[in-house]
């Protein structure tokens, strides 16, 4: 069995900005689920 769960996360854009990726990774390292809304989960 793994010591970390595994996950996949999906962020759109190529590469995605640096505000959609924090939006990901705080709530992650705070040990919550990341929730994209609005303009975050739009690619273009």
């Amino acid at each position: 069995m793994p010591l970390y769960p595994s996950m996949f996360i999906y962020l759109p854009g190529c590469p995605p900005p640096a505000d959609r990726i924090r939006a990901v990774l705080e709530p992650l390292l705070a040990g919550e689920t990341p929730h994209l809304v609005g303009q975050q989960i739009k690619f273009g």
